[in-house]
């Protein structure tokens, strides 16, 4: 499944939990019911699966709840009551964290949607208990494990209006008294937001905010506790004086359960899951084995559009702020970048409107655009919620913070003398078909994006732009991941790459590849997706798999960054720092560690090209660039790679070992003893038989100059202490 990453979702916290949580495949659901504050005389009467029981509290438990949660909605406390005759029945649970205090916005863990449970209920002893119901718990036909995730206290008597009409029909509980250990709240924060895993114990719970949905309910629980380890609050300045206090607003939904008859569950064969997202593992009972489901939404002909709903605070924003928005289509260009996809399934799947004001984004029925105005976040993501049985994809966000439509990044492309307005390219459909996205996208790896030679606006290449953005995270909601490959025909083979260049607004809606894949993965296609493919997991072992690179021939794209990594240290050796040096080299030396049919030994003769026989003049910049290379080699230096690693071509190792023996011979004089001190070091660690036999062979040599003498105190004291690490390194050399 897509996973949030933050530089990375780190990937880590994002990771872990972007499954979502239930949600319905078309449209959005009206409220069933009136607002709390407006309930029927008898909240029984309308024999509804669920339905809320207003609650009074005494003024003493008001005025605590007060003291921590000052009531924004008003006192909207209530029970909830579950109709008897549906307790066997399977129900979908999910739960959406909407506000995290401390570290109040994406970064502190709000906006998560929480992977989808399916329960039953059972009554015992005064309490109502929530049992794992899902598909694929079993091992065997012997060991079929109950799960138990959950329980509630059942309130009986006046205070459940047990004296109501129907009131016999239902059983009456408090969500806000549940142990809330089941991960739609404290497992998660427990595990997930603390310094070290650990118990989050909820103390103060709030309800506002029921719903009722067209196939079950959906409620607030505002919530604040205490944890067995500090919570990872980074620098923030909290007016929490406790370090492990957390609060949080989440959203919990009821629905019914249901799995569509048409919808063709997906089992991941190994390639399935390379290109499409895989997740909720199933057990085979039985058979001693595991599979997963290839998550997709239940899309055919003659379908509801799924629809999406574009947050209002984008519009809003957008008004207060007129001169950064002037004549941008903020709206539209969102709009096309969910919309764009239909031409890929040659009929309407999905629509996109501007929500209400006031829509909220933890709605367990909507699929929303977030946008968030605060400037610090600098990724985007998209996050789904499936039902965990089969892996149909019920319901979807994508967060979309102001990093993306910031307009200072773009500028007005020069009009070219004589040439005509630029034609934009239009959608990619099938032959015969007419036009009718767990990910993290990084603002500031994108923002190399604004340069053009089509002679754009800065207005249109940021409505572009937030198209492409949009675009591709609607396709990781539709089940593709990652295809980093797709570059390597300009501008791509798919939106779903990171892209650089004029290369991101060119391709702003599906490539040739994301329309195979899908139509395959749709079932509107017998052939799969033949096009150049690789993913995240590829990243670290196939240099052609590489994100924002550009064009065919990679190692002349790379090699233009390394001569502006090159330049930097040229133009002032002294200051170049090597994380600078590895960032821009990074793409060029992947190939030297792992380039195949020569490609290795050409990436490192281009990095060596300016750097064997520097003049006096480059001498000091010379060395400086062949100590970083040597520190990104077999260094101490955190690469972004896997260059570090034993390059596995025999002729790029030869060459690698021949530089190494010429910076640490040094017959130009031209490296410093720092140098040729890194390159006895390399040597070592490169723990094979040539390097070994070339430090032999230049211990001879130094032990000879050092005889033959005419060197001055200086020189000589340096090439004694050259000697002996040179012994140390073969005294043993392997290790």
């Amino acid at each position: 499944m897509l996973r949030r990453h933050k530089g990375i979702w780190s990937v880590s916290l994002m990771t872990a939990i972007l499954a979502g949580a239930a949600g319905q495949l078309a449209g959005c659901a009206e409220d069933a019911a009136p607002p709390m504050g407006q309930e029927l005389a008898n909240p029984f009467a309308s024999g509804a699966d669920f339905v809320a029981i207003p609650r009074t509290l005494d003024a003493d438990a008001l005025a605590a709840r007060a003291r921590r949660l000052p009531p924004t909605h008003g006192n909207q406390d209530f029970y909830l009551a579950v109709k008897k005759s549906e307790l066997a029945r399977r129900w979908f649970l999910s739960g959406f964290i909407e506000q995290s205090y401390p570290g109040g916005y994406v970064d502190g863990l709000a906006d998560v949607a929480l992977p989808t449970r399916v329960v039953t209920f059972r009554v015992q002893k005064d309490k109502l208990f929530v049992f794992d119901a899902a598909e694929g718990n079993a091992f065997s036909d012997v060991f079929d494990p109950e799960v138990l995730i959950e329980s509630y206290p059942i309130v009986h008597g006046e205070e459940a209006h047990a004296d109501l009409p129907g009131a016999d029909q239902y059983v009456v509980f408090d969500p806000a008294a549940g142990l809330n250990r089941f991960g739609v709240v404290s497992d998660l924060i427990g595990s997930q937001k603390q310094k070290e895993p650990g118990r989050f114990q909820i103390d103060l719970s709030y309800l506002q905010s029921f719903r009722a949905l067209s196939d079950g309910v959906q409620y607030q629980l505002v919530f604040t506790g205490y944890g067995e380890q500090p919570f990872r609050h980074g620098d923030e300045q909290s007016q929490e004086l406790n370090a492990f206090q957390s609060s949080g607003t989440m959203t919990i939904a009821l629905r019914r359960y249901s799995a569509p008859a048409d919808f063709h569950a997906l089992v991941d064969d190994g390639e399935l899951g390379r290109h499409y997202f895989a997740d909720y593992i199933h057990h085979v009972p039985d058979t001693g084995s595991d599979d997963k489901r290839v998550l997709h939404w239940n899309i055919h002909p003659g379908m509801h559009p799924i629809r999406w709903q574009i947050s209002h605070e984008l519009v809003d924003y957008a008004a207060r702020h007129p001169e950064l928005f002037e004549g941008i289509d903020l709206v539209s260009a969102v709009q096309r970048g969910v919309e764009s996809w239909n031409a890929a399934f040659g009929f309407t799947v999905l629509e996109a409107r501007l929500a209400p004001s006031g829509t909220s984004f933890a709605d367990d029925d909507k699929n929303v655009i977030v946008f968030d105005p605060d400037p610090r976040p600098q990724f985007a993501f998209a996050q789904w919620h499936a039902n965990p049985d089969n892996g149909e994809v019920r319901g979807a966000s994508v967060y979309l913070p102001f990093a993306f439509v910031d307009p200072s990044f773009f500028s007005d492309d020069p009009p070219a003398p004589g040439a005509a307005a630029p034609r934009l390219p239009v959608a990619i459909a099938p032959a015969g078909l007419s036009p009718a996205l767990l990910c993290l996208r990084e603002a500031s790896d994108l923002r190399a994006q604004v340069a053009s030679k089509r002679g754009l606006t800065a207005k249109r290449k940021l409505e572009l732009f937030v198209q492409a953005t949009i675009a591709h995270e609607i396709g990781h909601t539709l089940g593709l991941r990652h295809n980093f490959k797709g570059s390597l025909s300009t501008p791509s083979t798919t939106i779903m790459d990171y892209l650089i260049d004029d290369d991101g607004i060119a391709l702003h809606q599906a490539g040739r590849y994301d329309i195979d894949a899908l139509r395959f993965l749709y079932g509107l296609s017998p052939t799969p997706a033949a096009q150049d493919f690789c993913t995240d997991e590829d990243l670290k072992i196939d240099p052609r798999c590489a994100q924002k690179d550009h064009g065919a021939d990679p190692i002349d794209f790379w090699a233009r960054r390394y001569g502006n990594a090159l330049g930097g240290v040229f133009d002032d050796p002294a200051a170049a720092p090597v994380a600078r040096f590895d960032r821009f080299s990074f793409g060029l030396l992947a190939y030297v560690r792992a380039g195949t049919g020569g490609d290795a030994l050409r990436a490192w003769d281009v990095a060596m090209a300016d750097l064997r026989t520097p003049t006096p003049a480059d001498a000091p910049a010379a060395d400086r660039a062949v100590g970083f290379l040597f520190d990104l080699l077999y260094g101490s230096a955190k690469s972004e790679g896997f260059i570090k690693a034993t390059p596995s071509d025999p002729a790029v190792l030869a060459a690698i070992i021949a530089d190494l023996r010429a910076s640490l011979l040094d017959p130009a004089q031209a490296r410093s003893f720092a140098t040729r001190r890194q390159a006895v070091d390399v040597l070592k660690k490169m723990q094979s038989v040539a390097a070994y036999r070339t430090l032999l062979e230049v211990e001879r040599t130094l032990d000879a100059q050092l005889v033959a003498g005419g060197m001055d105190g200086d020189e000589q004291a340096f090439l004694t202490d050259l000697l002996a690490r040179v012994e140390r390194a073969v005294s043993p050399y392997f290790d």
